[in-house]
């Protein structure tokens, strides 16, 4: 069997990433990001395919909304964030006066003025007024665990303590399809006190800054050209404390569920650390960008898609009819598994010929003017046909080692005509769905189109596998 894969990869071809660094006015840093994590790819997997039952390799690590950032201190009366005091014993104990928490049996970063204090632990405690803190010995993505130990702070002079504390609680999470995916992204700084490299499998920041004033995060709409595609987040950081604070880590947050207002990591760099004097702001601006390059990769339609998810609203997309949709964001935004050849889903939506991999036979450069291939080869068994299979989303991968994460969508493809058909391009084409029609593709758009160097012949009776594999890289 003949068979083609397509990759489209971060930071080589397809979806890229650029960072600036503002302070005054003035850009102390600027260039390539070291590129987008791997929750990313695991979020855009969860719409693609929404594969349900086992999360192995595709769990995310998620701040709840109340415990992301969220400030306390002794004898505070502000909203009854109240610590009531902190047992420095062997677990330490943090005593929240009988409120409750939900970071039971999570991650929570402590930021404290303490650097002994600050950093990350296990709550190991089941009580909801108390959190036991141990530290963490290992996070195991895969079966979803966090190994760990009782921490120990009892050498600590805990009169070096000034009574305040932030704290972000992260837990296991596995995403599916869901309309806030992507929602309402927010850069976000660190400290990164051990200057750490970006990783395919960070969480989130390292040593997270809460303690700066900040302005909400604008979203540019995307700038599209012939070749490229970009959309620009912005976010500026004041500090008004009576201290300076250095910043050696960047990432980018979003949503990924209407419950409890879950937040994931897509994003993170390690950057050569500035201070923010007091009284002094930054600007931070990251550039996620599309390149096809008249060759191939991503479309500007994924753009204006994510755009949709990103700002929670309408955006017109041009759907493979070259017809204007606009449309919302929804849960059914980027659908890849579909039936095969002539046959709906159901008696309504999209054939199985218009969603997934495709293949055609021209030769023409990739422009973000197409919208679907320039010659799509049907489905049949007549004269220039091939006969489609269903699409499939296979499982995904995470590879530690080399820093890298992927899932494959693919199709088989049988020749059942007479005579050789030659593949000179290809696409895929996601669908789409809303509420009202749900499960039910009623279109589907190119999300990325490729010419080949070396077109590929399909004598007659032979099988054709075509993939697309969309792999994140740091």
């Amino acid at each position: 069997m003949r068979s083609l894969t397509q990759e489209v990869v971060t930071k080589e071809a397809g979806i890229d990433l650029e960072l600036e660094v503002s302070m005054e006015g003035e850009t102390i840093i600027k260039g390539r990001a070291d590129s987008l994590v791997g929750n990313f790819l695991r979020m855009l997997y969860g719409m693609m395919g929404e594969v349900r039952g086992e999360a192995s390799g595709r769990r995310v690590l998620a701040a709840h909304e109340y415990f992301r950032g969220r400030y306390y201190s002794v004898n505070n009366s502000n909203n009854n964030r109240e610590i009531d005091y902190i047992n420095h014993d062997n677990p330490p104990v943090v005593d929240f006066n009988n409120q409750e928490r939900e970071t039971n049996n999570a991650l929570v970063y402590l930021d404290t003025n303490v650097p002994e204090m600050t950093g990350w632990y296990y709550d190991a405690s089941n009580n909801d007024y108390k959190m036991k803190l141990h530290t963490i010995d290992g996070i195991d993505r895969q079966n979803g665990t966090i190994s760990h130990s009782a921490a120990d702070w009892s050498a600590l002079d805990g009169s070096q303590w000034n009574e305040e504390m932030w704290i972000t609680a992260v837990d296991f999470q596995t995403v599916g399809r869901n309309e806030e995916v992507f929602r309402n992204p927010n850069i976000i700084l660190g400290r990164n006190l051990s200057n750490k490299d970006s990783a395919i499998d960070d969480y989130w920041l390292e040593d997270p800054i809460d303690k700066l004033d900040t302005t909400g995060t604008t979203i540019s709409e995307p700038a599209v050209q012939t070749y490229q595609s970009e959309i620009t987040l912005s976010r500026t950081f004041t500090n008004n404390t009576n201290s300076d604070i250095t910043v050696g880590e960047v990432g980018v947050m979003c949503r990924n569920h209407w419950n409890d207002y879950l937040w994931t990591l897509i994003a993170r760099d390690n950057v050569s650390s500035f201070t923010i004097s007091s009284g002094k702001s930054v600007t931070i601006d990251y550039t996620i960008k599309l390149t096809n390059g008249g060759g191939g990769g991503m479309m500007s339609q994924f753009h204006q898609q994510l755009y949709r998810q990103f700002t929670d609203g309408h955006r017109v997309v041009r759907d493979i009819n070259n017809s204007d949709r606009n449309n919302h964001q929804s849960e059914g935004q980027w659908i890849l598994p579909s039936t095969g050849g002539d046959v709906r889903p159901g008696t309504r939506g999209m054939r199985g010929q218009w969603i997934g991999p495709v293949p055609g036979t021209d030769g023409t450069e990739v422009s973000n003017t197409n919208t679907s291939l320039l010659s799509q080869i049907p489905h049949g068994e007549a004269q220039g046909e091939l006969y489609y299979y269903g699409t499939v989303v296979e499982d995904m991968h995470t590879d530690v080692a080399n820093n890298e994460v992927y899932f494959d969508v693919s199709r088989i493809l049988e020749n059942r005509t007479g005579s050789t058909i030659t593949v000179s391009e290809t696409a895929l084409y996601s669908g789409y769905y809303d509420d009202d029609n749900r499960e039910y593709p009623r279109y589907s758009v190119m999300t990325s189109r490729h010419v080949l160097n070396t077109p590929i012949d399909i004598p007659a009776g032979e099988f054709f596998k075509l993939t697309y594999r969309l792999k994140v890289k740091i």
